[in-house]
């Protein structure tokens, strides 16, 4: 998560308060009211929680034309009306060129303003339709201050935001929020056995999947050298316009219901999987069902079946008629093929600094040594004697069964990392063992090899385990 804490006393609090997050989020620093505007009005969707101390007079600016002007307008609002009407203090000047009273410059009303400046933020940022329940007071003003505050708003109809203090009771108060916010409900989410119903947990993960999709989609917009491969941009791949579709899919602060969410999800995935419509399925097989001789033609098949069947059967309504619900980490096991396919960047390597909420979203439990084994045992849910992923394939046309079909997508990425080694010769005792069940045939094994590098094996334990958590 990013967290931006608007503060004036020069960070000089920010390891005292924030220590129990302090080296597992980020944690900006705005140092005063024009820096807070300035994020405000440019790169709030930056940031996933808001964090305000009131009083902001540490960093009170004294010249009107350094101010952002709603600043200098709520320093007029002050004066009351019957001042106004009795000339006694002149409006008009917004600089103070012609008068010496003019309550641009009036050292009582500016301070006023500044002491309360937090409060003036924190509407600012309503308006700017910032989630209120994101937004979080941390102030060292007097309790009853706060309290006749919260009245307000709440004579306004006004929810007032939570409100910790600068005193040894607020502080624990402080941490436990914290911990209840983002340090309780990273851990659950990592625990990929633990099915929970705490309060934080699906807004946790929408905004783990929402903050790292931003950041890997900033850092390939602004890298020059992160461009698409050569096979990509043959096929008017347009880099530009699908990383800021996917920024503007995910660019509103506003979290999902659960009701909405298995649409916002699927919409998600929708956008992560569109450039994958290229493919269709002779590229990957020949009419006799085999495979296709033309290795060029799909390199990687592990990252691309999982993507182009996704693409189609969202496309075709099979993932709704199914009741499929995709969740967070669907979308963020899709997203972290994809990028790979199509840019070769392996968005869970430590090297990057947006690794963190996808290591949230995508943990395991299988072991690494026990990968083969598994996908081996997987064989044994597609029975037929066609290839599993010819059987996969097959499940978007005819009636649409009511299976979970993410188990398709996770089969699809792995069957591939199993390579047709060679057939085995035939042998009497498996055939004599067939005729004894009243059979006429035979049976030739099939040798597979595996081919997989430290990034295929990691992601192959993260597919297991989805796989395992699905069918449980």
């Amino acid at each position: 998560m990013r967290i931006m804490w608007i503060e004036d006393e020069l960070a000089s609090e920010k390891g005292e308060f924030f220590k129990p997050v302090i080296n597992k989020f980020d944690i900006e620093i705005a140092h005063s009211v024009s820096e807070a505007d300035e994020i405000i009005k440019n790169k709030l969707r930056n940031y996933d929680y808001i964090i305000i101390d009131i009083n902001l007079t540490s960093t009170l600016v004294t010249q009107p034309d350094q101010r952002p002007d709603w600043v200098n307008n709520f320093i007029v609002s002050q004066i009351n009306s019957k001042e106004k009407e009795n000339n006694k203090i002149d409006t008009t000047s917004a600089q103070g060129e012609t008068s010496n009273c003019n309550p641009l410059l009036d050292p009582e009303l500016v301070t006023n303003f500044y002491k309360q400046a937090g409060l003036a933020l924190f509407m600012r940022l309503i308006a700017k339709g910032f989630p209120k329940d994101r937004i979080v007071f941390l102030t060292g003003n007097a309790k009853d201050e706060l309290e006749q505050y919260n009245r307000e708003c709440k004579s306004h109809f006004i929810e007032p935001p939570r409100g910790f203090y600068k005193d040894d009771e607020g502080k624990n108060e402080f941490y436990k929020w914290l911990s209840d916010t983002f340090i309780n409900t990273k851990s659950i989410v990592k625990r990929t056995k633990t099915k929970t119903t705490y309060p934080e947990y699906d807004k946790y993960c929408y905004l783990a999947l929402r903050r790292g999709i931003m950041n890997v989609v900033t850092y390939l917009i602004e890298k020059e050298e992160a461009k698409a491969k050569k096979e990509w941009n043959s096929n008017h791949f347009d880099k530009e316009i699908f990383l800021n579709n996917l920024k503007y899919i995910v660019s509103d602060h506003y979290i999902p219901s659960a009701a909405n969410s298995k649409h916002a999800y699927l919409a998600i995935c929708d956008a992560i999987v569109k450039p994958f419509e290229r493919f269709e399925w002779k590229d990957f097989f020949s009419k006799d069902r085999s495979y296709t001789k033309d290795e060029d033609k799909v390199k990687n098949k592990h990252l691309v079946y999982p993507a182009y069947f996704l693409r189609n059967w969202i496309s075709h309504g099979v993932i709704r008629k199914s009741g499929t619900v995709l969740d967070a980490h669907d979308s963020a096991f899709i997203f972290l093929i994809v990028i790979q396919e199509i840019f070769e960047v392996f968005i869970l390597d430590p090297v990057y600094d947006f690794n963190k909420e996808f290591s949230d979203l995508l943990s395991f439990v299988v072991d690494k040594n026990d990968v083969e084994n598994r996908i081996g045992q997987l064989e044994n849910d597609y029975k037929e004697d066609n290839d599993p992923l010819w059987q996969i394939n097959r499940k978007g046309f005819g009636r649409i069964t009511s299976d979970d079909y993410r188990i398709y997508v996770y089969a699809s990425f792995l069957f591939p990392l199993r390579l047709l080694h060679k057939k085995g010769e035939y042998q009497q005792e498996y055939r004599d063992s067939i005729q004894k069940q009243g059979l006429n045939g035979y049976f030739v094994p099939y040798f597979y090899k595996f081919e997989m590098g430290d990034n295929e094996r990691v992601m192959s334990q993260i597919a297991l385990s989805r796989l395992e958590k699905i069918k449980r």
